[in-house]
């Protein structure tokens, strides 16, 4: 066979594995974020405060915690659970938005 009859099998092959590869990272982006998110309320004296926050339980999302974000939206947050009492570093060098 001519290469040129193998031209168009060739582009399909290398358009699929390009497909394969995006699905990959696409899945790899979203368990980046994907820490288990819950409703907190907190309630004062001036009334009852709602939050969204990731709860970061697993050493990998503790060590990830809000790296990469571009923005994090208002009134959300992130929880880390270390399962017992201590002081913890923490520090976000990569976090482009604001955070306290």
């Amino acid at each position: 066979m001519s290469p040129n009859l193998h031209a168009p099998m060739i582009k399909r092959l290398a358009f699929a594995v390009l497909l394969v590869a995006v699905a990959v990272a696409a899945c790899f982006v979203a368990a980046a974020g994907s820490a288990e998110q819950q409703i907190l309320e907190i309630a004062s004296k001036s009334g009852v405060h709602v939050f969204s926050v990731e709860l970061a339980v697993t050493d990998e999302e503790r060590s990830r915690g809000l790296m990469f974000r571009r923005s994090v939206p208002e009134s959300y947050g992130m929880l880390f659970d270390f399962k017992r009492d201590r002081r913890s570093p923490c520090g976000c060098v990569t976090l482009t938005c604001p955070w306290i």
